[in-house]
C-alpha cells in the first residue's frame, strides 16, 4: 500500500533518514571517547595502585628502620615542646614506655640542659640539620646519660617538626676520659724519661719533643719544634727518612744508630727506636733516642782491652832474639846498672846499638822492671811500615779517613795508654810524623787520622836505632828537637865483638834453649868450635850467634854441639878478619849468606833469616856496602 492509499509516513529500512544517520555517528564517536576515557582511567588506577604499593613499602621500610634503629629516635614539635613519636630504642634508652614518653614534654628529657638544647634546636630549624655531643639525657630513674644528637628539620602535614636521633655515648665518653688520663700519664712518663722523644712529620719536620730531647741537644723545645730532623741527626736525610718509613711499614719498628749534634757543635752517639704514630688520621714517626755514649766508651775500652790481649798473646808466642840478657862482662854489668836506674822513672829512653845487639830486649827489661810492668808494652817497627800506614798504625784513624778505612782503628799509642811503647828503627820515621811524635812526647796528646778530637794518653816512650841520629840531625834528615826529646836517657848496647868474654855463656845458654825445644841434649862444645865462635867478628851480633847455635843444634846428632859448614867457612875468615875493616868483614859474610841461600834475601830460607836480620835492614846494608848479584867481589 502506498502512502497515498493509507495516509501514513513510512520509512524504508534501506533508505535511512537524515536524523537517524547523525545519531549513529554520534553514538560511535561517544563510544570511542568512552573507551579512551576508560583505558586512561584503568591506567591511572594501575599507576595509583603502584604508587600506593610503593608508598606502603616505603612506609614499611621506614617503620622497620624506625622500629629497629640502634639509635633512639624522637619526633617532636619544637614550638609546642611535645614529643609526637618515639621508637622502641628510645623507650629502652630512657626507661619509659611509649605512652609515658608521648606524655612528656621534650624539656623533661633534658633538665639542666634546656638552654643548650633549645639553642641546638634553633640552629637545626635555621640550617635544616645539626649535630651535637654536648648534651645529657635524664632517664626515668634519674640517671644522666651522655648523649650525641643528630637532628633534621622536616615538614609533616604542613607543620615543621624535628626528627632527632639520640645515641648513648656514655661508654665512649668514659673511654675518652680514660684515654685522656692515659695520655696525660704517658706524657708525664715521657717528660720524666731518660730518653729523648721526638714526634716527626713524614716530611722530616719535628713537631713535638720531651724535655730530655731539649736537655740533651741544648736547644729549647720551641726551637726543636721548628727544626728538621736532619739538622740534629747527623747523617740523616729525606731519602733516609723515606727508606725508614718503608721499612717500618714493611717490618714494624726499627732501630738505628748514629750521632746527634748539640747546639754547641759537639756530637754524641745515639740509638734510635722508630715506629709509626697515628693521631687523628695523621701518620707520623715516633722516635725514641737514647744516648749511648757510655756504652760506646765501654765497648771502645773493651775492644781496646781485647786488642791488648791479642797483642800480648802475639808477643808471648813470637820468638824473641833471646830469652834474657846473658853475660857477665863489664859492658853488660854497666848495661844492667843503666836499666835499673832508668826503669824506676818514666823518662824517655833512646837505645842505640848495632843490629842484633838486643835493643828490644833492653826495652823489655826496662818495662819489666818499671811500675808499668802490669800494663802492656807495645812494639812498633818504624822501618817495616810504609809512610802511608805508619801514621794510622801509631795514632789510629777514623772511619772514612781514607780509602779502605771502613771502620775506626785504635792506634798503638792509644793501646799503650798506661803502659809503654817501643819505637824500633826510629831513625826511619818519616819527617811529617816526627812533628806529631814530638807533640805526643811534649803534651801527651794526638788526633786520629781524619779526626778532630784530641786524645790524651799516659805512655812511657822508648825508642831504638842503629843509625847515627846526630849525623842525621846535621844532615837535616831528623828533627833536632825530637832527637833531644828522645835522648833524655841514652843507653848504648855494646856489640858482641866488644864483649867476647860473654860468648861462652851465650853459647851454652842458647844451646840449652834450642836443645830443649827440639828434644835434644847438648852437654859439650868442642874447644875448636868455641875458639871459632870467639874469634869471629859477628857483624850480626847476638842475633847472628843465635842463628848459628840453632843451626848447630839441628845438625848435632849427639850430645856434642857441632857447627857443621859454618865452622869450616868461618875458621880462616876469623883469622883474616883481624886485618880487615868492619865493613869488609860484613860484606864478605853477607855475600856468603846470600850465596848459601841462592841470593834469596827474604822468606823462611832467605839470607835475612840466616843472618838474623830484617829483610829491610839487610837490603839497606847491601846497598850501603855495594853488594849485588853481579858484583860479588
Amino acid at each position: 500500500m502506498s502512502a497515498g492509499d493509507t495516509g501514513e509516513f513510512v520509512v524504508r529500512a534501506d533508505e535511512p533518514t537524515q536524523v537517524g544517520r547523525k545519531s549513529r555517528e554520534q553514538l560511535l564517536s561517544e563510544l570511542e571517547v568512552l573507551e579512551v576515557q576508560f583505558e586512561a582511567s584503568r591506567e591511572a588506577r594501575m599507576v595509583l595502585q603502584r604508587a600506593e604499593e610503593a608508598l606502603r613499602k616505603s612506609e614499611e621500610r621506614l617503620r622497620k628502620f624506625f622500629e629497629h634503629s640502634h639509635d633512639a629516635l624522637f619526633v617532636f614539635d619544637p614550638v609546642q615542646d611535645v614529643i609526637l613519636e618515639v621508637n622502641p630504642r628510645a623507650c629502652e634508652l630512657l626507661g619509659y614506655t611509649r605512652e609515658e614518653l608521648l606524655a612528656l614534654p621534650v624539656s623533661a628529657v633534658h633538665p639542666g640542659e634546656l638552654p643548650r638544647f633549645q639553642e641546638f634546636v634553633r640552629s637545626v630549624l635555621r640550617d635544616g640539620s645539626g649535630w651535637t655531643d654536648e648534651v645529657t639525657c635524664l632517664t626515668k630513674d634519674h640517671t644522666q646519660l651522655a648523649a650525641e644528637i643528630s637532628a633534621s628539620a622536616v615538614v609533616i602535614e604542613g607543620r615543621r617538626r624535628v626528627i632527632a636521633w639520640v645515641r648513648d655515648v656514655t661508654q665512649r665518653k668514659e673511654a675518652e676520659a680514660k684515654l685522656k688520663e692515659s695520655e696525660e700519664r704517658f706524657r708525664r712518663l715521657v717528660e720524666r724519661a731518660a730518653d729523648a722523644f721526638y714526634v716527626i712529620e713524614q716530611d722530616g719536620r719535628i713537631v713535638d719533643v720531651n724535655q730530655q730531647a731539649a736537655d740533651s741537644t741544648g736547644y729549647d723545645r720551641d726551637a726543636l719544634g721548628k727544626m728538621w730532623v736532619w739538622e740534629i741527626w747527623e747523617g740523616f736525610s729525606p731519602e733516609r727518612l723515606r727508606r725508614n718509613l718503608e721499612e717500618i711499614e714493611r717490618s714494624g719498628p726499627t732501630t738505628l744508630c748514629g750521632y746527634h749534634r748539640r747546639r754547641d757543635g759537639t756530637r754524641f752517639p745515639v740509638e734510635v727506636r722508630t715506629c709509626l704514630l697515628e693521631e687523628r688520621g695523621t701518620r707520623r714517626v715516633l722516635a725514641l733516642a737514647r744516648d749511648i755514649s757510655e756504652r760506646v766508651e765501654a765497648e771502645e775500652e773493651r775492644r781496646k782491652l781485647n786488642l791488648e790481649r791479642v797483642y800480648l798473646q802475639e808477643e808471648i808466642e813470637m820468638e824473641h832474639n833471646f830469652g834474657e840478657i846473658v853475660g857477665g862482662s863489664r859492658a853488660i854489668k854497666k848495661l844492667f846498672q843503666e836499666i835499673e836506674r832508668v826503669a824506676a822513672t818514666d823518662s824517655t829512653v833512646l837505645i842505640t846499638g848495632e843490629t842484633g845487639t838486643g835493643k828490644e830486649l833492653v826495652a823489655r827489661a826496662i818495662h819489666g822492671a818499671s811500675a808499668r810492668r802490669d800494663r802492656v808494652l807495645i812494639k812498633v817497627n818504624c822501618a817495616a811500615l810504609s809512610s802511608g800506614l805508619i801514621e794510622s798504625e801509631l795514632f789510629g784513624h777514623e772511619k772514612g779517613a781514607f780509602t779502605g778505612a771502613t771502620q775506626r782503628r785504635v792506634g798503638r799509642f792509644e793501646l799503650a795508654d798506661g803502659g809503654s811503647i817501643f819505637l824500633d828503627e826510629i831513625g826511619d820515621l818519616p819527617a811529617e810524623l816526627q812533628v806529631k811524635l814530638l807533640r805526643v812526647l811534649q803534651d801527651g796528646e794526638f788526633e786520629r787520622v781524619g779526626g778532630s778530637k784530641s786524645i790524651r794518653v799516659d805512655v812511657r816512650v822508648m825508642a831504638a836505632t842503629n843509625r847515627d841520629l846526630e849525623r842525621a840531625v846535621e844532615q837535616q834528615r831528623f828533627r833536632s828537637d825530637l832527637y833531644f826529646r828522645l835522648k833524655v836517657y841514652p843507653i848504648h848496647v855494646p856489640a858482641l865483638r866488644d864483649r867476647t868474654g860473654d860468648i861462652p855463656v851465650l853459647v851454652n845458654f842458647l844451646a840449652q834453649k834450642y836443645a830443649k825445644r827440639m828434644g835434644k841434649t847438648i852437654q859439650t862444645v868442642p874447644q875448636r868450635a868455641m875458639n871459632a865462635l870467639k874469634g869471629y867478628a859477628w857483624p850480626g851480633n847476638v842475633r847472628e850467634l843465635e842463628n848459628v847455635i840453632e843451626r848447630g843444634v839441628i845438625v848435632s846428632p849427639e850430645t856434642e854441639l857441632e857447627l857443621g859448614e859454618w865452622l869450616r867457612e868461618s875458621g880462616p875468615v876469623a883469622e883474616e878478619d883481624a886485618l880487615l875493616t868492619l865493613d869488609e868483614v860484613q860484606r864478605r859474610h853477607i855475600v856468603s849468606a846470600l850465596e848459601h841461600t841462592g841470593w834469596r834475601v827474604s822468606g823462611p830460607n832467605g839470607a835475612a833469616r840466616v843472618l838474623g836480620m830484617k829483610p829491610t835492614t839487610l837490603q839497606a846494608r847491601m846497598k850501603k856496602l855495594g853488594i849485588s848479584r853481579g858484583n860479588r867481589g
